[in-house]
């Protein structure tokens, strides 16, 4: 987590400059609906999504949102022979 690369005592302004100057973000489709991520960080140009077979579309709902309006791209990886989520 951020807090365990970053520290318990760096503010949320900081961290929420560190992650706007990404280049790659990694998250768990969970993780990307916590306030910081869904209200601060700028919108994706491409969002990844792993295990795709696995995941229900409700929870692909919130990282699709931080797609950039009209420019933002998803890929979709999964194995279609996995068991259904």
């Amino acid at each position: 987590t951020i807090d365990g690369v970053l520290g318990p005592d760096v503010s949320m302004r900081r961290r929420v400059e560190l992650l706007n100057r990404k280049r790659v973000m990694l998250t768990t489709l969970g993780s990307a609906g916590l306030k910081m991520m869904f209200e601060n960080i700028d919108p994706f140009d491409l969002l990844i999504i792993d295990e795709a077979s696995q995941a229900t579309e409700l929870s692909t709902l919130i990282p699709f949102s931080k797609l950039r309006d009209g420019t933002g791209r998803c890929v979709l990886v999964g194995d279609h022979k996995q068991l259904p989520a």
